[in-house]
């Protein structure tokens, strides 16, 4: 089974289409059981020498749910330009599951999640789009990110193994900048009969240097801020006294059912210079 992400929720949407600036507080999992929601309570890291009560852009969402990824980009309108290349046909992921049956308590699922490349037309997304992974997700035709043993309850599937996977960020209708995250929770949530994932999460941290090399403008700097999210440790421990190294991050979705076609190349790099230095 392979399903083809249709919808994404970067922190700026509600899962009903809703625009809710604090969408971002509900997407993801409390990944290094610290709740920080309240801001005399942080403990979990110390960030570039700001106290942790200082933090108030770094809070945890719902629960300590932990997306300071989300936060950034809410009031950008990010849900939108990346759902806008995933209906082009432009990029999307591809979620495959092997043996599934969708039975509650069913474990030892393998599968694997591929960066879709270019589709060359709009996708119909109605179960019959043939759509290939990139060379990079899949060299010899083999995922990169796989798992062996993701299980289900009720009528969600989860896999914890660990999975590393490039996200490429849409800006106005085109790839603006490609993260490694390590992904730490997957859940996907199954409509009746396996037959799409009603909402789907990725939940993980991206590593501050892969973070701030992602925003590197044509000048060889930094994009403004972007150390001022990095939140969380990246062994997912709690400590104080230790600098942050990594950003939480968690992305929302939707996925209908597709096929794997063959590998491709994916999107090229974005040229940060191509507007003159702007």
């Amino acid at each position: 089974m392979v399903y083809a992400v249709n919808r994404f929720f970067l922190g700026d949407v509600d899962p009903d289409g809703t625009v809710d600036p604090g969408a971002w507080k509900s997407i993801g999992f409390d990944l290094d059981g610290v709740n920080t929601s309240d801001p005399t309570a942080q403990t979990n890291c110390e960030l570039f020498g700001i106290p942790p009560s200082d933090r108030q852009q770094l809070l945890d969402g719902v629960g300590g749910i932990d997306n300071a990824f989300g936060q950034l980009l809410a009031a950008k309108g990010a849900s939108d330009w990346q759902t806008a290349l995933a209906a082009s046909g432009t990029w999307t992921l591809l979620f495959q599951l092997m043996g599934n049956d969708g039975t509650d308590g069913e474990v030892g699922v393998p599968g694997a999640v591929y960066v879709g490349a270019p589709l060359g037309a709009p996708p119909k997304f109605d179960g019959s789009d043939v759509w290939p992974p990139t060379t990079d997700s899949a060299p010899s035709g083999s995922a990169v990110a796989q798992w062996g043993a993701g299980y289900m309850v009720d009528s969600s599937f989860y896999v914890t193994e660990g999975l590393t996977l490039f996200f490429d960020l849409a800006g106005a209708n085109r790839r603006q900048a490609r993260f490694p995250i390590r992904v730490d929770v997957l859940e996907l949530q199954f409509a009746a009969g396996l037959g799409g994932v009603s909402y789907g999460v990725l939940s993980g941290i991206i590593d501050d240097s892969d973070f701030a090399a992602a925003w590197t403008t044509c000048q060889g700097g930094t994009g403004p801020g972007a150390q001022s999210y990095t939140d969380i440790l990246t062994d997912r421990m709690s400590d104080s006294t230790t600098r942050c190294s990594g950003v939480s991050v968690a992305i929302g979705f939707t996925a209908v059912p597709a096929a794997l076609g063959s590998p491709k190349p994916g999107l090229p790099a974005p040229n940060q210079c191509s507007d003159g230095g702007g």
